[in-house]
C-alpha cells in the first residue's frame, strides 16, 4: 500500500474537548433511564468480557517453555487492571453491524494484550514493592521478577498483532485489518499510552492529558477498531472514536477529577443518537460511572 494512501488517524476531536465543553454544553442530551438498563447492561459487558478472556485463556495454554509462557499467560490473564474498552470493541462492532460477537473478538483481545503489555511495564518502577492496585475493579500484583515483567510484555504486543492478523476478517478484508493494526499501534505508541504513562511517571503534563491520551485513548481505539471490523463508514467510526474518548475519560477516577463532566456524558451521548439499535442503551450506560 503506498504511503499517500495509508489514511492518517487522529485520537481526538477536530477541536479540543475544553473548547467543546463550552460551547456545546448548552445542548440537551438524550434521557436514558439509567435503573431499567442497569441490569441488562451489567449482563452484557459481564458476558462479553467473559467471552474475551475465554477466547485468551485459549490462545494462551500453558506450554513450554514454561519460563516464557507461564509469566505471559499470568501478565496476560490475571494481572492488568479491569477496563471494559476491548468489550466496547464488540460492542461497536455489534452496534453498526450486527454481526456475531467473533468478527471483532480477536481485534478486542489484541486490545487486552496490549494493554496488558503496557501495564506490566508501567509497575516496573514499583516492582520491589509490596502493591495492589485496584484500576476499574481489578487487581494488579507483581508475581515475577523485574527482569521477567521487563521482557515479558515484549512476547505479548506481537501476539496481539497476530491475533488480528490471523483472524477470519483478515481473510474477508485485508485492508480493513491494516486498519485497525494502525489503530492500536498509534493509540497505545508514543503519541497516545505510552506518552500518558511517562507524564506520569515524570509528573509533567496535566490531568486532563493524562485521561485524554491514556484512559480516553484505550476506550477511543477500541470503539474505533470496533466499528472497522464491523465495516461502518468513515463517519461512524469517527463518531463512535469520539464516543470511547469522553466515556474513557469519565470512567479514569470515576470522572471526578474533570471539570463539566456531565457535558462529557452529554457530549458521549450525543454521539450515539444516530444510532437505531438495542445496543444503544447498553453503550451509553458506560457514561454513567
Amino acid at each position: 500500500m503506498a504511503a499517500s494512501s495509508v489514511p492518517k488517524f487522529t485520537l481526538t476531536p477536530t477541536k479540543p474537548i475544553p473548547t467543546l465543553l463550552r460551547r456545546r454544553s448548552h445542548l440537551p442530551c438524550k434521557a436514558i433511564s439509567t435503573t431499567s438498563t442497569s441490569t441488562t447492561s451489567d449482563s452484557y459487558w459481564s458476558s462479553t468480557t467473559a467471552d474475551i478472556e475465554s477466547h485468551l485463556d485459549l490462545t494462551l495454554p500453558l506450554r513450554h517453555p514454561l519460563l516464557v509462557h507461564h509469566p505471559m499467560r499470568h501478565l496476560s490473564l490475571h494481572s492488568p487492571p479491569r477496563t471494559l474498552a476491548p468489550a466496547l470493541c464488540v460492542a461497536a462492532c455489534e452496534l453498526v453491524c450486527g454481526a456475531p460477537r467473533e468478527r471483532a473478538l480477536d481485534a478486542a483481545c489484541a486490545l487486552h494484550l496490549m494493554h496488558a503489555a503496557s501495564n506490566a511495564h508501567e509497575r516496573l518502577p514499583t516492582i520491589a514493592l509490596p502493591r495492589d492496585d485496584d484500576d476499574e475493579g481489578g487487581v494488579v500484583r507483581h508475581a515475577f521478577g523485574p527482569n521477567i515483567e521487563l521482557l515479558t510484555p515484549d512476547g505479548i504486543l506481537p501476539l496481539g498483532y497476530e491475533m488480528v492478523a490471523r483472524s477470519a476478517a483478515a481473510a474477508e478484508d485485508p485492508k480493513r485489518t491494516l486498519r485497525v493494526v494502525l489503530e492500536m499501534a498509534r493509540a497505545m505508541g508514543s503519541e497516545g499510552y505510552a506518552s500518558a504513562q511517562y507524564a506520569e511517571f515524570h509528573a509533567e503534563g496535566s490531568e486532563r492529558f493524562v485521561a485524554e491520551r491514556k484512559y480516553g485513548g484505550l476506550y477511543a481505539c477500541g470503539a474505533a477498531c470496533g466499528a472497522v471490523m464491523g465495516g461502518a463508514e468513515e463517519e461512524v467510526v469517527e463518531r463512535l472514536r469520539r464516543f470511547g474518548l469522553y466515556v474513557g475519560m469519565l470512567r479514569h477516577h470515576g470522572g471526578l477529577f474533570l471539570e463539566g463532566d456531565e457535558d462529557l456524558k452529554s457530549l458521549a451521548l450525543m454521539e450515539l443518537e444516530m444510532f437505531e439499535s438495542d445496543k444503544v442503551e447498553i453503550l451509553s450506560s458506560l457514561v454513567y460511572v
